[in-house]
C-alpha cells in the first residue's frame, strides 16, 4: 500500500505545485497515515503538520489528534496552508462545510484533492482506507467538479480549479484539485 500511497502523493503533487510554495507552513488535515503529508513536504519543501481524529501515522510527522472530526486544534491564522486530500468525502455534507470554514479559519488558503466519483473509485477507496484504518468513516458524499466549484465558492473564493490530468492512459481515478482563499 505504501507505494499506491506515495504514487498518488506524487499527483497531488503535481497537482499542488503553484499552490504551495517552498518553506510554507502546511497543516495536513485528515492526514491518515501521514505518508501522502511526508512526500507531499519532501517534492513541494515545505513543512507540513498533521491532525486527524485519530493517530495511525506510520511515518515520523508532527500531529495533534482532533477533539472533534469538525474542529481543527490550532489557533487561527497558524498555517500558510491548510490541505485536505482525498478526505472531505468521508464526511457528512455539513461538516464538509466545516471542515473548510474551519480550514479558511487556521490557514491563509486551502488546496483541496478530491476524486471524481465512480463505482469503480468508491470499491477501490473503501479497500485502501480501510487497509489503513478500518475505522475510517466510509459515508462517501461526493460531489461533481462543478459541485464542488459551487461550495467552495459560498465558504471562500475558489481562485483555480482543474481536472487533474490522468499520469496515464487507462488510469482508473479522475482526481480535481481546488485553491480556495479567503
Amino acid at each position: 500500500m505504501k507505494f499506491t500511497t506515495t504514487y498518488r502523493a506524487n499527483i497531488i503533487a503535481k497537482s499542488y505545485s503553484t499552490y504551495i510554495h517552498a518553506f510554507d507552513n502546511v497543516i495536513d488535515i485528515g492526514c491518515g497515515s501521514g505518508i501522502v503529508g511526508l512526500a507531499l513536504a519532501r517534492a513541494l519543501q515545505c513543512q507540513v503538520t498533521g491532525t486527524d481524529i485519530l493517530d495511525y501515522l506510520r511515518v515520523p510527522m508532527p500531529i495533534k489528534i482532533m477533539s472533534a472530526p469538525h474542529i481543527v486544534p490550532f489557533p487561527s491564522n497558524s498555517f500558510d496552508v491548510a490541505m485536505l486530500n482525498e478526505v472531505l468525502h468521508h464526511m457528512d455534507f455539513e461538516n464538509q462545510k466545516t471542515v473548510i470554514r474551519e480550514a479558511l479559519r487556521v490557514a491563509d488558503r486551502v488546496v483541496v484533492f478530491e476524486m471524481r466519483h465512480t463505482y469503480f473509485s468508491r470499491v477501490m477507496d473503501i479497500l485502501f482506507n480501510k487497509n489503513n484504518n478500518r475505522n475510517v468513516a466510509t459515508p462517501f458524499t461526493f460531489r461533481s467538479f462543478d459541485q464542488w466549484r459551487e461550495l467552495f465558492g459560498e465558504l471562500g473564493r475558489c481562485v483555480d480549479a482543474q481536472r487533474v490530468r490522468k499520469p496515464f492512459p487507462g488510469f482508473p481515478f479522475d482526481h480535481f484539485a481546488f485553491l480556495i482563499v479567503k
